[in-house]
């Protein structure tokens, strides 16, 4: 698999980490530690992919505001959950709205967490 970074191009399966493994290690601890690094390596070019997905993303939507405001486009009454919410309840909520998030309010009625 290759990415395409700003001034370079990398293949994945030619690069090569430099590992020691103790001798006192066995070798499936030694392939694991291999399996975990390479997957710190891959989760890291996912995320750069992904935000680059996002920053497009962004664009995008940007040349389609056309002088709006953030109120234009809020949800009015917006689903919400209490920090006392059942964690089922809560779940049900998300997979029911198909919402990724829902905003977590104090006691108060204000803003607590996403």
């Amino acid at each position: 698999m290759k990415i395409k970074g700003e001034h370079r191009e990398e293949n994945i399966e030619e690069s090569k980490l430099p590992l020691q493994l103790e001798e006192s290690r066995s070798a499936t601890k030694g392939s694991k530690e291999v399996r975990r690094i390479r997957g710190q390596q891959l989760a890291k070019q996912r995320k750069w992919r992904i935000s680059l997905e996002t920053f497009n993303e962004i664009q995008k939507l940007l040349s389609k505001t056309n002088g709006k405001f953030v109120g234009d486009l809020m949800t009015p009454a917006p689903l919400v959950v209490r920090e006392t919410t059942n964690l089922e309840d809560a779940a049900r909520l998300l997979l029911e709205t198909k919402y990724r998030r829902v905003p977590v309010v104090d006691s108060e009625g204000k803003l607590d967490q996403i």
